[in-house]
């Protein structure tokens, strides 16, 4: 709602007066899947907006009266303009390649009113009904929005011997040679090998598939032309509640994938490097689940 009202509720400096009233709410949703059995969730959001504005629009030219001269002339023109949406968008959690993600169902306009009062239509970006504009954020923004907010959770950063990340304008950046964050994770899967923890055969598939630049996001920093490495660590299933998501990384008493297997040899290898203490990452514990919650969420501003 926030960037809503920077989008609708903004006029140019002509405007007299302007006020905006904002409402949104969410609320969670499980339901059974008749083909697979399973149960889905999701959410839906409300996005209500009502703005107001009135003003002045001025125009201005010069009337030709000869020999090359004109008359200035100014029009100064009063409008009110008036717009009211609610939106209502449902959406479903998903889980792409181990990483969860929130796919659009619907997006529904629920009311919709505009009303502009004036001789002509000013330059003020209200070509578009509130409703329209409601409908592209909650189609587009609120997706795209939440999927950078789960990237970040499922993905940890594998610093250098210094403790500092990998810095990165692309995932392709962290892998390779010449000191790549994937170079570091190798490094530790090698002496896992030479300790016997792993196998030869588990070092090679380990090492191949930590080098793959889908293995791996580069994490703007804030303020930053630049990013750092991160690993993704990818989800085996969903799990969904009325009011939880969690993700399942392992079943109760199976072995671990093969990038969370990466991810605790890493952690002891750190951690027996450093003397005791991990400074690449945490390992995970055996069948931890990362869990979100949440519950029916209001907001209202005024302007």
């Amino acid at each position: 709602m926030d960037e809503m009202n920077g989008e609708v509720g903004e006029v140019d400096h002509w405007a007299v007066a302007v006020a905006s009233e904002q409402r949104a709410a969410a609320q969670s949703a499980v339901w059974h899947d008749p083909e697979t059995g399973e149960a889905r969730g999701g959410f839906q959001a409300v996005l209500d907006l009502w703005v107001s504005a009135s003003g002045v629009e001025y125009d201005s030219g010069c009337w030709p009266i000869g020999w090359g001269l004109c008359a200035p002339w100014v029009v100064a023109v009063p409008y009110h303009y008036r717009g009211e949406g609610k939106v209502r968008g449902r959406y479903e959690f998903t889980l792409k390649d181990g990483i969860l993600g929130v796919a659009t169902l619907q997006v529904t306009t629920l009311h919709q009113y505009n009303t502009l009062d004036l001789l002509f239509i000013p330059n003020l970006g209200w070509d578009k009904p509130v409703a329209g504009q409601l409908e592209d954020a909650l189609e587009h923004a609120i997706p795209s929005k939440l999927a950078e907010k789960i990237a970040e959770k499922q993905s940890t950063s594998i610093p250098d011997g210094d403790g500092n990340p990998y810095p990165c304008l692309e995932p392709r950046d962290c892998v390779g040679a010449g000191g790549s964050a994937s170079e570091r994770i190798k490094g530790a899967l090698k002496l896992a090998r030479d300790l016997r923890w792993i196998s030869s055969d588990d070092y090679t598939r380990l090492s191949t598939l930590m080098a793959q630049p889908s293995e791996w996001r580069c994490e703007p920093e804030e303020g930053g032309s630049r990013g750092v490495c991160q690993v993704q660590v990818r989800a085996k299933r969903l799990n969904v509640y009325p009011d939880a998501v969690e993700l399942v990384f392992r079943e109760g008493g199976e072995s671990p994938l093969d990038r969370e297997r990466v991810m605790e040899l890493v952690a002891r290898a750190g951690a027996l490097l450093t003397g005791g203490s991990s400074a690449m990452c945490d390992a995970p514990t055996p069948g931890k689940m990362l869990s979100m919650e949440f519950q029916r969420q209001e907001r209202e501003r005024a302007y």
